[in-house]
């Protein structure tokens, strides 16, 4: 079995001219420029692609600092209002006990 797939590579190398393995070598090479090419273009895109993915999960964090730091002052204002409400029903009370 081996004899015969040897035999059959070897006619068909012997009837490929120069020319024609010349023909397929330069299609190989265009294709392998292609792929090269297409490899460079696809690396460019996924550079952009990670500059992009960078760039959107700083504006989050940045966003999440923001939103932070409206919650503190929202707190800090419940905080005053809630003193205020206190102090204004002590102040009442008292207004009661005067009169």
């Amino acid at each position: 079995m081996r004899y015969l797939l040897g035999i059959c590579i070897l006619v068909s190398l012997s009837s490929c001219t120069d020319k024609d393995l010349k023909k397929e070598n330069q299609e190989l090479l265009t294709i392998t420029k292609n792929l090269t090419e297409t490899v460079e273009e696809l690396k460019l895109q996924v550079e952009k692609q990670q500059e992009l993915a960078m760039n959107a999960a700083a504006e989050a964090r940045m966003a999440e600092a923001e939103a932070m730091l409206h919650m503190e002052k929202a707190r800090a204002n419940m905080d005053e209002a809630q003193k205020q409400y206190q102090l204004a029903e002590e102040l009442q009370k008292k207004l009661k006990d005067c009169q």
